[in-house]
């Protein structure tokens, strides 16, 4: 196992937990009382694995996530996601809203809804046996996000189009003085990012866009981003700017950092 990160054991009163698993490794964050970033970390395994097996190697590396913890929130990593309204969104409705917007679910899945972030809700297909570990766990602490969230969770001084990229999707917001399109996609590859940014571009992105990139983007998808595109920046190098503010410091962990904020003041 290779990690990252800070391996404090020390947690705080009345702290966050926020974690980003994939198949072969997670990323998780510790927000102390203040909002402040106690420990942050990055495991990651050799090959594909379930989560009970990826949680237990990852809390040998790092013992701060045996912690017990006001809030857990798990970021699922889905293209199968969709946002609702908050004022709109009822439990006993997730599955029709999913359907909506052209999603089943399988007989090895159920839908998981996160608390509201930024006056959204997002219902989502996860694991069924993932989500009876995840509540076994953690119990009533436990609530979900998507990383569509993390992107409607700030606001930008400029047009801004922000491509969050995960392992399994990537998902697309498109800011001009509010949000006015947000979306996840499966994340086959470079090719299929390009072409959908390509259709967006004629219908949606202004002359003077900043297209924000985040997540676990590949060098490939940052360098032909900049071939088609003239603002291209990267959370990596915001925080490097003067003035950068404490959720820049450590960029890596975009969606963890952002989603623990928006949980903590609530």
């Amino acid at each position: 196992m290779s990690e990252t990160g800070s391996k404090t054991t020390r947690a705080a009163r009345h702290t966050v937990l926020s974690i980003q698993p994939r198949l072969n490794g997670l990323s998780f964050v510790v927000l102390g009382e203040n909002g402040s970033v106690e420990a942050a970390g990055q495991a990651a395994v050799g090959s594909a694995m379930g989560l009970p097996e990826l949680w237990r190697r990852a809390v040998g590396t790092y013992p701060v996530l045996e912690a017990v913890y006001d809030r857990v929130i798990v970021v699922v990593d889905t293209a199968r996601c969709c946002i609702v309204p908050e004022d709109l969104f009822e439990t006993r409705s997730a599955e029709a809203w999913f359907q909506l917007h052209g999603f089943d679910l399988s007989d090895a899945e159920c839908l998981v809804c996160s608390l509201p972030v930024g006056g959204t809700v997002a219902i989502m297909a996860l694991a069924a046996d993932d989500a009876a570990w995840l509540e076994k766990r953690f119990g009533e602490t436990l609530c979900y996000a998507s990383p569509l969230q993390s992107n409607m969770s700030k606001k930008h001084s400029m047009p801004t189009v922000e491509i969050n990229v995960g392992h399994d999707s990537v998902c697309v917001s498109v800011w001009r003085d509010g949000f006015v399109l947000a979306e996840t996609l499966p994340m086959r590859n470079t090719a299929d990012v390009l072409f959908y940014l390509m259709q967006l571009d004629k219908a949606w992105i202004e002359r003077n866009t900043q297209f924000l990139v985040t997540g676990f983007y590949s060098s490939e998808l940052l360098r032909e981003l900049r071939r088609m595109f003239r603002r291209v920046t990267t959370d990596d190098e915001l925080c490097k700017r003067p003035g950068a503010s404490r959720i820049g410091q450590v960029a890596q962990f975009n969606n963890v950092i952002y989603l623990g904020d928006a949980y903590y003041q609530r």
